[in-house]
């Protein structure tokens, strides 16, 4: 049976046949994030580079995730258009056990992509005879997948290979072995610690290691369609309705809204009682990347502009993971504004955008924003997205001057109001120049809950 691989859950996507006789073709895209306009034309010439079309094929194999949320929405909606339209079954991979497909026995493969915070979503897996993982036939699970601290989960891996006397070496695949290649040498120098070292690094740490570890090299590292398609050969396919997308991680909105982080307003007589002695109009205001050592300052902010604000540990998780933060401060060196951006599999969210009040309406949230989409251009990341209150009209404008679309809506999505989020997203690469020098004089105020 010949198998169309599909996989769009990296920043690049990728197509791979994989023939009767276990040959296998694969073509990758050479822009990232481009999933949508080369995934079509790619499929094309590789059913052409394997000299089959479409009616060859016996089964479709795509990459369910976990991954970008965008490119697994674009993957699986091209393979089920494709299915239905050919009356093809479908085999939905899970990408983490999916990296194990064709391991040596022996070998305990640990699947880890980046999740941001110093998490990974990942889990461990082994080749073995009769055993099925995640409905991968051949693949025993070892550490079931789920979202875990990166140095948690090396420790876990290390641990297990040392407790497993079949398991003879470690080896490492995904992006978070180049997010956390210094975390992991870390729990590696202490696994060859001293058994008087035990109590100090861990159990694990004074076990004799009997195995060897590696970072899987750059051309099998990342998930493909190549891998794909072999991981579905061991798989049985079923009806593309019944094939649904693997997330183990939830949007930041949604993570906030069940941590009961989307407050209500102080309430209106309670801001009527402060005194408030605006600044001066000319006072300056500078801006500056931020550092973990902002965390206090930003938390602070937070507090007073949100109902419940973020933690000082939940800003120093930010600002330790990659993303760019801002923070704008007044004449006496007082934070008095910040935003920032978070990437993860090549796509950008703005998490939070937060203005002292005495301090709005000059623009600081424009300004901050500016700079945010500065980094994600010199980064290369053109499609970043965002939440935001239907309500917050100033801030629509706002994200709208910078190219930002409206695309879904949530309703009831604030609980205590019922209002809906917008949910909105700048895709492509664009002229930046023109939202940047209408960010002064839109006088937006992003974060004012």
């Amino acid at each position: 049976m010949i198998i169309l691989g599909i996989d769009t859950t990296g920043e690049l996507s990728s197509s791979a046949v994989l023939t009767e006789d276990g040959k296998i073709y694969e073509r990758h895209s050479d822009d990232r994030m481009n999933h949508l306009r080369d995934l079509i034309p790619m499929i094309r010439d590789t059913l052409g580079d394997a000299g089959v079309s479409l009616g060859d094929i016996g089964t479709i194999a795509v990459s369910a995730g976990p991954g970008s949320f965008t490119g697994i929405r674009i993957g699986m909606a091209t393979a089920k258009g494709l299915a239905l339209a050919q009356g093809l079954p479908l085999a939905g991979v899970p990408v983490l056990p999916g990296f194990a497909a064709g391991s040596p026995e022996g070998t305990l493969v640990c699947s880890m992509l980046d999740a941001r915070r110093g998490r990974v979503y990942a889990g461990a897996y082994t080749s073995a005879e009769g055993a099925e993982a995640e409905g991968i036939r051949g693949i025993r699970e070892i550490i079931p997948q789920g979202i875990y601290p990166a140095g948690e989960f090396v420790e876990k891996c290390l641990g297990m290979a040392a407790d497993l006397s079949e398991i003879k070496s470690v080896e490492f695949f995904g992006n978070g072995v180049d997010r956390y290649s210094e975390e992991i040498a870390s729990r590696l120098a202490l696994g060859q610690a001293d058994d008087d070292k035990a109590e100090e690094y861990g159990d694990y740490a004074a076990r004799k290691r009997s195995y060897t570890v590696s970072f899987a090299p750059p051309e099998r590292r990342y998930q493909s369609a190549a891998q794909t398609a072999l991981a579905g050969r061991d798989m049985e396919p079923c009806h593309y309705s019944r094939v649904e997308a693997v997330y183990l991680g939830r949007t930041e909105a949604e993570k906030k809204l069940e941590a009961h982080e989307l407050g209500v307003k102080k309430s209106k007589k309670a801001e009527e009682e402060e005194i408030m002695e605006l600044p001066p109009e000319d006072e300056k205001i500078t801006y500056r990347r931020a550092t973990a050592e902002d965390a206090a300052a930003f938390a602070e902010l937070d507090g007073a502009c949100f109902a419940k604000g973020w933690s000082e540990n939940s800003f120093t998780d930010e600002l330790e993971a990659d993303s760019c933060f801002v923070a704008a401060e007044n004449e006496a060196g007082r934070v008095i504004g910040y935003g920032g951006v978070t990437y993860v599999a090549g796509e950008g969210e703005i998490n939070r955008i937060a203005v002292d009040r005495m301090y709005r309406m000059r623009g600081i949230a424009g300004n901050i924003l500016k700079i945010c989409m500065e980094d994600a251009g010199n980064r290369g990341v053109t499609d970043i997205t965002l939440e935001v209150r239907e309500s917050n009209r100033s801030a629509i404008v706002l994200y709208k001057s910078f190219g930002f679309e409206v695309e879904g809506r949530r309703k009831n999505y604030y609980r205590e109001t019922k209002e809906n989020a917008l949910i909105m997203w700048k895709r492509g690469s664009g002229d930046s120049d023109s939202p940047a020098e209408q960010a002064g004089s839109e006088k937006g105020k992003a974060g004012e809950e």
